[in-house]
């Protein structure tokens, strides 16, 4: 993805830039992201953990409230994917 710096703030305590990308970037990598909000692996982990449950009297209710629940992500969510996004398709990093 490429990335354009729009402004630098860098007299401060705490510096930062800003960047964006282009529509047709954002909208190549919105799959990704929106599985990153959703944790959609992390989910599906849990999920099979939890198969063997079904053989006990563990109430899964609760669980599966939680696991099928789909609220807005908050603004620091969203940039948190997208920061997640950048460092392993562009750096090489690695999230477990």
């Amino acid at each position: 993805m490429d990335w354009t710096e729009v402004y630098t703030v860098d007299q401060t305590v705490l510096p930062a830039t800003g960047y964006t990308v282009s529509d047709i970037e954002a909208l190549n990598a919105a799959p990704t992201i929106q599985g990153l909000l959703t944790d959609s692996k992390g989910v599906e982990e849990v999920r099979k953990s939890l198969e063997s449950i079904t053989r006990t009297e563990f109430d899964r209710t609760r669980l599966e409230e939680v696991l099928n629940s789909e609220s807005e992500s908050e603004a620091w969510r969203i940039g948190e994917a997208l920061a997640e996004y950048h460092l392993t398709s562009q750096h090489f990093c690695f999230f477990p």
